[in-house]
C-alpha cells in the first residue's frame, strides 16, 4: 500500500532557535522575538542556521525578494520557513509595484511605462493577472512589452488609479543544494519562472498558496518544481492556481510524494505543457488525494519517461485527459474522473507502455472512460458511466486483462466499446450497457448485441448486458442495489479491498464496490442476521429519517419498509457470508 511521507509537524529540538521576520523589523537585531524581528529576506539569506531552527514570516506582510535557502537541516531536524501571527499567509512576491511613471496615452490608445528593468512574464492589476497581448493592439485588461527605451511596459487601459505589479524575479523560493527544508504556510506569487524550486531532495513544501507564476521556462512548471536531485521530497496540501506552465512539476528524480493538493485553472502564455500535476522522468512517485481541474486542452495528472508510480484517490475533472499514463509500472486505483475531454478519464496513448494496473476507479461523463493505445495493462473493477460520451471504452493493440468492470454509455456518439488489433487480451465478466446499433466494435467488426459480440469474438463469455442497477447514478452514487446482476458475478483477480476499503468476497461483485453486507439484512454490522437486526428494523420502521446511517443505500426510497424486511427474512440466522 501507499506509505505516508515523513510527517514534519511538531519536533522537539534541543537548542533549536526560532527567528522572526516582519515588515518594519530591524535586521540589526537578533531576530529571536517579534519585538526584535528582522525586516528582510535578504538578511535571512545571509544567516547560517542550525538543524531544527525555524524562520517565521509575519502573517499579513509582504516581501518583494527571493528566498535563497542558505543552510541544510538534518534528518528529523529540518529547518522550517513558516508563518506566525494572525491573518493572511505571508507573501513572497516575484513582482515589484510599477512606480507609475506613465507618460500618458500613446497614439494606439495604450499607456507606456519604462521604470522597470526586466521584461515581466506576469502582470497583476489590483490582484488579478492581466493577459499578455501585442503592443499596438492591446485590449483592455491586456499588457505588452516592447524593447524600446531599455524596455517599456504597455497597458491596454489607464492604470493611473490601479495597483500594477510586474514580475521582476524568476523565483520566490530557490533551493538547489539544501536538504531537510520545510516551507510551510506561505503565499508564493508572481515569479517570472517558477514560484518554488527544489533541486536538492529530502524537502517538503506544505500548506502553501502558489499562484500567478511562470512563463519563461518552456520545460517544467511555473508553480511548484521539484527537479533533478529532488529525491524523497514531498509536496503536501498546497493550493496551486493560475500558473503559466504546469502547476506541480516533478522532474527526473525518485520517490517524490505529491499528496492532498488542489491544482487548478492553469493557462498558458505559450504552448507549454500546462498540466495540473506532471511527473516527467520521475520514478516510483506517489500521487495521492489531489484535486485537479483545468481547461479541456490540458491534462490533470500526467506521467511519462520514468518507471514506477502510484496514482491513488485523486479527483480530476474538466481536463483534456483526467489521468494520462505514458510510463511503465504504474498502479492507478481509487480515483474519480469526471467531464474530461477527448483523451478521457484514464488514458495511455504514447504506445509501448507496460505494467499498468488500473482498478477500482470511477469515470463519470468523461468523453472516453478508459482509452488505451498499444499497452500491456490489467483493467479491473472500474465503473465507467456516461451520458453523451463518445465511448465508454476504447483500446487499440491492448494486451492484458479487462475484467469485472461496468461500462455504461447511455447515449454514446459512437460505440460502448471499441477494440482494434487486440494482442494477448482477455475481456470477461464485464457489464456492457446498453446495447444498440454498433454498440460493440471489435477488430473492425461491429456488433449490435452482446450475444453477437460473444459469438463473433469468443470474448466475454461471462459478461453481462443488463442494467447494473446503481443506487442513484444520476447523483454519482454507483453503489449496487441488492438485486443487481453484478452481485457475485465477477471473477477473482487478486484484489483484496474495494473502492471503500471493504474486503472483497469471492466471487466478487462486478464494479468498484462490494455490495454492502447491510443489503443482506445485517443492520447492526456484526456479521450475522438475527434478532438484533430485527429490533433495529422495527425501531426505524416507516420513518422518513431512519437512524440507520446506511439506510439510503438499502432502498432508494430512504424508508425502512417491507423490502428491507424480506431481505432480512431471506437471510435470517444464515449470517452474511453468503
Amino acid at each position: 500500500g501507499v506509505k505516508n511521507p515523513p510527517s514534519i509537524g511538531v519536533y522537539e529540538f534541543l537548542q533549536a532557535a526560532t527567528y522572526y521576520v516582519k515588515n518594519g523589523g530591524d535586521d540589526n537585531k537578533d531576530g529571536l522575538s517579534d519585538s526584535n524581528a528582522w525586516e528582510t529576506i535578504s538578511k535571512v539569506n545571509g544567516v547560517s542556521f542550525s538543524a531544527g531552527d525555524s524562520v517565521l514570516l509575519k502573517k499579513g506582510d509582504t516581501w518583494r525578494e527571493r528566498l535563497n535557502v542558505p543552510t541544510s537541516g538534518s534528518e528529523g531536524s529540518p529547518i522550517t520557513f513558516g508563518a506566525y501571527g494572525t491573518g493572511a499567509k505571508p507573501i513572497i512576491s516575484g513582482a515589484d509595484v510599477v512606480s507609475g511613471n506613465w507618460v500618458g496615452v500613446d497614439g494606439n490608445g495604450e499607456y507606456p511605462d519604462n521604470s522597470i528593468d526586466i521584461e515581466p512574464q506576469i502582470v497583476i492589476v489590483d490582484g488579478t493577472a492581466w493577459t499578455k497581448g501585442t503592443v499596438g493592439s492591446l485590449a483592455a485588461e491586456e499588457w505588452g512589452w516592447a524593447n524600446v527605451d531599455d524596455g517599456t511596459l504597455f497597458m491596454g487601459a489607464d492604470p493611473a488609479a490601479l495597483v500594477v505589479e510586474a514580475g521582476q524575479r524568476g523565483y520566490c523560493i530557490f533551493n538547489s543544494t539544501r536538504q531537510y527544508i520545510v516551507c510551510d504556510n506561505l503565499h508564493l506569487t508572481a515569479a517570472n519562472t517558477r514560484a518554488y524550486l527544489d533541486e536538492a531532495g529530502q524537502n517538503i513544501i506544505q500548506n502553501c498558496t502558489v499562484d500567478y507564476s511562470g512563463g519563461t521556462e518552456p520545460t517544467g512548471g511555473g508553480g511548484i518544481y521539484v527537479g533533478i536531485n529532488g529525491d524523497d521530497s514531498s509536496v503536501l496540501s498546497n493550493i496551486v492556481t493560475e500558473i503559466y506552465g504546469d502547476g506541480i512539476y516533478i522532474y527526473n528524480n525518485n520517490r517524490v510524494v505529491v499528496r492532498d493538493n488542489l491544482s487548478h485553472s492553469h493557462t498558458g502564455l505559450q504552448d507549454y505543457n500546462d498540466d495540473c500535476i506532471q511527473f516527467d522522468s520521475a520514478n516510483d512517485f506517489i500521487c495521492l488525494g489531489n484535486t485537479c481541474h483545468t481547461t479541456t486542452t490540458k491534462n490533470g495528472i500526467f506521467a511519462s519517461g520514468g518507471v514506477g508510480g502510484i496514482v491513488e484517490n485523486n479527483y480530476v475533472y474538466d481536463c483534456k485527459a483526467g489521468i494520462k499514463l505514458d510510463q511503465d509500472n504504474i498502479t492507478v486505483r481509487f480515483n474519480t474522473t469526471e467531464n474530461n475531454g477527448n483523451y478521457g478519464g484514464i488514458a495511455s496513448t504514447s504506445g509501448g507502455v507496460t505494467g499498468l494496473e488500473i482498478y477500482h476507479n470511477i469515470s463519470i461523463n468523461d468523453q472516453i472512460g478508459i482509452y488505451i493505445d498499444n499497452a500491456t495493462v490489467n483493467i479491473y473493477n472500474n465503473v465507467v458511466y456516461g451520458d453523451g460520451q463518445d465511448r465508454a471504452f476504447r483500446v487499440v493493440s491492448l494486451s492484458g486483462n479487462v475484467k469485472n468492470n461496468i461500462f455504461v454509455s447511455l447515449s454514446h456518439n459512437q460505440n460502448v466499446m471499441l477494440c482494434n488489433s487486440p494482442g494477448a487480451l482477455v475481456m470477461d465478466n464485464n457489464v456492457w450497457w446498453p446495447q444498440g446499433v454498433n454498440a460493440f466494435s471489435y477488430n473492425s467488426s461491429n456488433y449490435n448485441t452482446l450475444v453477437d459480440y460473444k459469438n463473433g469474438t469468443s470474448q466475454g463469455i461471462n459478461s453481462i448486458a443488463q442494467d447494473p442497477l446503481f443506487i442513484d447514478a444520476g447523483n454519482n452514487d454507483f453503489y449496487l442495489l441488492s438485486d443487481s446482476p453484478c452481485m457475485n458475478a465477477g471473477v477473482d483477480v487478486g484484489l483484496s479491498e474495494d473502492f471503500d476499503g471493504k474486503v472483497i468476497s469471492n466471487p466478487p461483485e462486478i464494479g468498484a464496490y462490494e455490495l454492502d453486507w447491510l443489503y443482506l439484512g445485517d443492520f447492526t454490522g456484526d456479521g450475522d442476521v438475527g434478532p438484533e437486526d430485527l429490533a433495529v428494523l422495527a425501531e426505524n420502521w416507516l420513518q422518513d429519517n431512519p437512524a440507520i446511517d446506511i439506510a439510503p443505500y438499502l432502498d432508494p426510497d430512504g424508508v425502512i419498509n417491507f423490502k428491507e424486511f424480506w431481505v432480512l427474512a431471506a437471510h435470517w440466522l444464515e449470517g452474511t457470508e453468503l
